[in-house]
């Protein structure tokens, strides 16, 4: 059970990493200030960080815990955390209709820390001895190995996490679909039409598209009307469409599709998909991550995992520039104490209730593991993702809109010590719910 002494370690160590990451953050904006990182030479670093050390790092966690063996014994970890983000998806939906929160504000409210802050709590937490109340004695269990279950639980957590931010995130943040080849309101013959037209062939004055009549662009001609068509073909586009109307509609779903692809598809998610599949793959695996073929790959993959390291306190230092040179309007108070609310009260609370239901209620569901419990309640908990600054990059926002989500982020790391209360109402629940005292 969860004591004085326990709460106090979890919100001292939960300080302390506050701490280290508000320092960084501060390092960042006195460079950014005096000149040591220019305008220019911040936008190649914002670049460096999401195209090189992000999509290294998603392969450096990722690669190592996409087994079979992982996905098959911890399966359910998956779709609890799919549900997790689910419910916050919807309650920021929410909160967007009722024009409470813009757009970019979203994803802020559905991905959390789930890799630095989960495993440095877990490393603070079992120094501290909170943790010894998890440890199955009567198994002959070690507290290094609750640790390292710890581990691999919290990965495949971040696994789901880290692929569906950055295939989703940028999306939720800007949504807008690209300007349709032709809308209701636009015609060939109007300022797109050089779009439409053939190399080498000559543009039409405004007078000659102007005397045209509306109806001339968006239907076919007929043979009865073959006096205008010679100066009209002049112009034809490259494919004569029969409808397009239909058109309109169609091109438009398809350029929303092909621009979803685009940036669904970002490097920092081309590595996550490369780390499963190598992660999978048998033959492939052991090659890349378990030193096969007498480690001739090994220098590559450590390669990888080295430029990966680099990425966490880059992108906090990083974090700091964009606090100083990005413009943000204010944001309201009542947004951040939702969001604040939101992460720290409301998710612990559904996580740790849905997590004791399904134990007490449905205890086969569930492996006879303490750790497991403890690391779902808190999956869902915490601040937001660092890597959503990065996020905002890939969805090209606005300057305003990156430096308001980058100092949203710094702020809600001010109040992560407050995760401790969600950890001692876990580690509350975990012992009612006698998990691990039958084996």
């Amino acid at each position: 059970m969860p004591t004085t002494s326990s709460f106090l370690a979890t919100t001292t160590s939960a300080a302390q990493s506050t701490i280290s990451v508000l320092l960084i953050v501060l390092y960042g904006w006195l460079a950014r200030k005096h000149g040591i990182i220019s305008k220019d030479g911040e936008s190649n670093v914002v670049k460096l960080g999401t195209s090189i050390f992000l999509p290294c790092l998603l392969f450096s966690e990722i690669g190592p815990s996409a087994t079979i063996q992982n996905l098959k014994a911890y399966g359910l970890i998956i779709p609890l955390s799919i549900l997790f983000q689910l419910i916050s998806l919807a309650f920021a939906l929410f909160l967007r209709r009722t024009k409470f929160i813009p757009e970019h504000m979203v994803p802020l409210f559905v991905f959390n820390n789930v890799t630095s802050l989960p495993l440095l709590l877990l490393e603070s937490l079992g120094r501290t001895g909170c943790l010894d109340s998890l440890v199955r004695t009567a198994k002959g269990e070690v507290l290094a190995e609750l640790l390292k279950r710890g581990r691999v639980y919290i990965l495949i957590n971040a696994l789901v996490g880290n692929l569906a931010r950055f295939a989703l995130g940028p999306y939720l943040m800007n949504s807008s679909p690209l300007p349709s080849p032709y809308s209701l309101s636009q015609t060939p013959s109007s300022s797109s039409q050089s779009l439409l037209t053939l190399p080498g062939q000559p543009k039409p004055s405004a007078s000659s598209s102007t005397n045209l009549p509306p109806s001339s662009s968006l239907t076919p001609r007929s043979s009865s009307e073959s006096d205008d068509s010679e100066r009209e073909q002049e112009y034809a586009p490259l494919v004569l469409f029969p409808a397009p109307i239909s058109l309109s509609h169609s091109s438009s779903r398809s350029a929303r599709t092909i621009r979803w692809l685009r940036g669904a598809i970002n490097p920092p998610l081309q590595g996550g998909i490369l780390a499963m599949v190598f992660g999978v793959i048998g033959p492939v695996r052991r090659v890349v991550f378990e030193r096969g073929w007498g480690g001739w790959v090994d220098p590559i993959t450590q390669s990888l995992f080295k430029l990966g390291g680099l990425f966490s306190a880059f992108q906090i230092f990083t974090l700091g520039c964009l606090i100083y040179s990005k413009p943000s309007s204010p944001v309201r108070p009542k947004v951040l104490a939702t969001l604040f609310a939101w992460r720290f009260a409301v998710m612990p609370v559904l996580s740790i209730s849905l997590i004791y239901a399904i134990r007490t209620g449905i205890p086969g569901l569930l492996d006879n593991d303490p750790m497991l419990d403890f690391v779902l309640c808190l999956s869902p908990v915490g601040p937001p993702a660092l890597t959503l600054a990065a996020v905002a990059v890939l969805a090209e926002l606005p300057e305003e809109a990156e430096g308001q989500i980058a100092r949203i982020i710094t702020l809600s790391y001010g109040v992560t010590p407050a995760i401790s209360f969600a950890v001692s109402g876990t580690l509350w629940a975990v012992a009612r719910s006698g998990v691990g005292e039958s084996l």
